[in-house]
């Protein structure tokens, strides 16, 4: 009974920790100088789940191999392998998304490119509506010409991008509802 509370704790513990982590990214300062081109990437905690994913799932797959007889325990070894190839698949999935997915913003324009490399852009006088998803983390930017933009919540230095375009378009943020930093003190 004791070891599943210490169990729990410990998930829970290290889960607060790697949210806190995420947010803090979010909230990173950049440099916002003028006519200067600013590119804002994935939080560096999805390259490391990933590759910590890919270590333990490469580990399911291999050490029941050669620590299990294949007569007696051939289900559990089925089902440690495919647990290891999702563990895989998953940490590769986070590595993409780290690579792949960024923000590139001057004052001007934006542009987003996604996951598996499409990108959209759009000019930041055109933005209309900025809203955010808190299932999936994703903040969208409709545009004036139908374009809609769509990016992570934890990107590095997101804030300053968000207070960029508030400033630029005389949004407000409560207005949209959008709070990224559920750590942070709300100002209501």
């Amino acid at each position: 009974m004791i070891d599943k509370i210490i169990f729990y704790a410990v998930i829970n513990i290290t889960v607060s920790i790697a949210i806190f982590y995420l947010y803090k990214g979010g909230e990173k300062n950049i440099n916002l100088v003028k006519e200067d081109v600013h590119t804002l990437k994935m939080n560096k905690l999805f390259y490391y789940l990933g590759i910590l994913l890919i270590i333990v799932g490469m580990s399911t797959i291999i050490i029941p191999l050669f620590s299990l007889s294949f007569s007696e325990n051939n289900n559990q070894i089925i089902a440690m392998s495919i647990m290891g190839s999702l563990c895989i698949l998953m940490g590769m999935v986070l590595i993409k998304i780290y690579k792949t997915h960024f923000l590139i913003f001057d004052d001007h324009t934006v542009s987003v490119v996604r996951y598996f490399g499409k990108i959209t852009q759009g000019k930041l006088e055109d933005i209309e509506t900025v809203k955010f998803n808190s299932l999936t983390g994703m903040i969208t930017i409709r545009l004036k010409t139908g374009f809609i933009l769509k990016f992570s919540q934890y990107l590095v230095g997101i804030t300053n991008f968000i207070q960029h375009i508030e400033t630029k378009n005389q949004l407000d943020l409560k207005k949209v509802k959008l709070k990224i930093n559920p750590f942070t003190k709300s100002s209501d």
